[in-house]
């Protein structure tokens, strides 16, 4: 039977090109479970519900691809670092209501569209404790706690190695882009796929702030559960809006977000970092 194990050559050039391989091995393991998740569904008779949380799981392969790079170049103490970036909790209570903002910001816009007359997408709601409760732990483990690790944790640190906190934000936001079109590929958006790049580029920006400012990956773990379960809330959940309509009013208040940290932020944005990281 062929050894499946790395060898020595390819152990070497993943520690010459780590933020490469991981990249790439975040791309292809999507791929890859996704192909197989298309194929589960095609052969056996499956819920919607379970192919969601199938999906869910597929997300976790960023987090899977850096400590498998990680593991591979520092050994498993590094992993272990890696993995304790979830324990920074102790930060300013601010930082919190940071985390929260995307479903704040979800609920009062569509909240003010419905006072102002607007016409609910749905035409009743049926969110229940039990709907809710299972709303709240598909979106953790969908994006929140199943990314993070990978893209703010592992890849943002060692790109300011090398670019400014600006470029690092863009080269990572086109990156976290591209992932997710993987999916949209196989599973059709009806949201403009040019307008999804933009929302994310733009997060990226506002997520890597609140990174280097706070310095833990429970916040921006939190501000990323935020994003998505205030999408689901206000459009599965309450059915008060529809997800292109919010998509749009999210993009653009991204978009200001991010313009007026650039603005603040000034030279600091654009200087090459100093920072390091062992991992």
């Amino acid at each position: 039977m062929k050894n499946t194990t790395l060898s020595v050559n390819e152990k070497n050039l993943i520690k010459k090109y780590p933020l490469v391989a991981f990249f790439v091995l975040a791309y292809v393991f999507f791929f890859l479970v996704l192909m197989v998740i298309g194929g589960i569904f095609t052969l056996v008779s499956i819920s919607p519900f379970v192919l969601d949380w199938l999906t869910a799981i597929a997300s976790w392969t960023p987090n899977v691809a850096a400590v498998l790079v990680v593991g591979i170049i520092s050994g498993r103490s590094a992993q272990r670092k890696l993995i304790s970036g979830w324990l920074t909790w102790r930060v300013h209570p601010g930082w919190y209501l940071f985390g929260l903002m995307p479903l704040v910001i979800a609920v009062t816009l569509a909240g003010g569209y419905i006072a102002l007359g607007g016409t609910p997408a749905a035409a009743s709601t049926s969110i229940t404790g039990t709907s809710l409760f299972w709303m709240i732990i598909f979106n953790l483990i969908q994006g929140a706690t199943g990314e993070e690790l990978g893209w703010r944790g592992f890849a943002l640190p060692r790109l300011q190695q090398r670019y400014s906190p600006l470029v690092s934000a863009l080269i990572l936001g086109l990156a976290i882009a591209g992932w997710h079109s993987i999916l949209h590929l196989i599973v059709p958006t009806s949201i403009p796929e040019w307008l999804f790049w933009l929302e994310l580029v733009c997060y990226s920006v506002i997520v890597m702030w609140g990174y280097n400012r706070s310095g833990s990956l429970v916040i921006v773990s939190l501000f990323h559960f935020a994003s998505n379960f205030g999408f689901a809330f206000v459009t599965n959940g309450l059915g008060w809006v529809s997800l292109e309509n919010i998509f749009w009013v999210y993009t653009v208040v991204y978009a200001l977000w991010a313009l007026g940290i650039i603005w603040v932020a000034g030279k600091r944005f654009l200087q090459k970092p100093t920072p390091a990281t062992d991992i």
